[in-house]
């Protein structure tokens, strides 16, 4: 089966793609018409078709959205989805469910013409930055979890998997990573056998995580919780919260990207706000958590 990884979009967006509720579930257990698909999932149908494998896994879909149970069971396996799919579908180009990720926008043609020298001229083509993918809380398993993925940006098509990374620009990279982003640290991870060496990169994998959005605070443990469990079956350690019993004197030693916030973060908590975790993991707040290494 191919997994979908995409942005809802704004609440308003949000609710008008086809979602599995009580009241759609018995209707969308005959047929799902593909006329009322949102433009993200339409493409996400096509291109699973294209690649002739028979079933998606879409999360507005394959989740009861109005049964708190069924959330609750289905947030769980997130990590397991993603990570036994075929292949995952990145939407890196759209920002919510009604953007088409299958059509390119066209470069923005801006003539020049240098003041200094009149005779050099020409014109620039400006792309669209790719949208809010990369930058949501919940796309950060699904993509660091996914073993392939055809990710879909305005420029191009990427195809990518831990031995190598193709697209329409670079033939080959051997590993599809740059330093520092999320394909590199799962880069490590694969290749450390080392304990010490998998806390710390844990800790890489909160920094990104803590810096993404996310729409409702209550999330921020269920939408890590596939890399959780991926890492206690490897470290075979307990988790606490977004970090690790055996590393707790180092895992402590958050502060956040700003540290004059920190003990304001800590103290200015209102007492009725909702519980997303313990107020000293990094986990309960909302700014990028950094740790300090000796």
């Amino acid at each position: 089966y191919v997994a979908l990884s995409y942005c809802w979009g704004p609440k308003q967006m949000a609710e008008l793609q086809p979602r599995t509720t009580s009241n759609t579930r018995s209707a969308f257990l005959v047929e799902i018409p593909m006329s009322c698909m949102t433009p993200t999932l339409r493409d996400a149908v096509l291109t699973t078709r294209a690649l002739s494998i028979r079933y998606i896994w879409i999360d507005a879909i394959c989740i009861i959205q109005d049964n708190a149970q069924d959330w609750a069971r289905e947030s769980q396996q997130m990590g397991s989805v993603y990570s036994n799919a075929h292949l995952t579908i990145c939407t890196q180009g759209a920002s919510s469910c009604f953007d088409s990720f299958l059509v390119r926008p066209e470069a923005v043609k801006i003539d020049f013409k240098s003041s200094i020298a009149p005779q050099r001229s020409g014109a620039y083509n400006i792309h669209a930055l790719s949208g809010t993918w990369s930058k949501r809380a919940w796309t950060h398993q699904e993509e660091a979890l996914s073993i392939r993925k055809i990710l879909f940006s305005p420029s191009q098509v990427t195809f990518s998997c831990p031995l190598f990374e193709i697209s329409e620009t670079t033939k080959s990279k051997e590993d599809g990573s740059n330093y520092g982003n999320l394909a590199y640290i799962m880069a490590r991870y694969r290749n450390s056998d080392d304990k010490n060496e998998l806390y710390d990169i844990w800790y890489s994998i909160a920094l990104d995580y803590s810096g993404r959005e996310i729409s409702f605070r209550s999330d921020k443990l269920p939408a890590l919780s596939g890399m959780a469990k991926l890492y206690a079956d490897t470290a075979a350690d307990e988790y606490l919260a977004g970090l690790w019993a055996s590393d707790l004197h180092c895992g402590l030693l958050w502060h956040l990207s700003q540290s004059n916030q920190t003990l304001a973060c800590i103290i200015d908590r209102p007492p009725s706000a909702p519980y997303i975790g313990p107020s000293w993991s990094w986990i309960t707040h909302e700014a990028e958590a950094c740790w300090y290494y000796w």
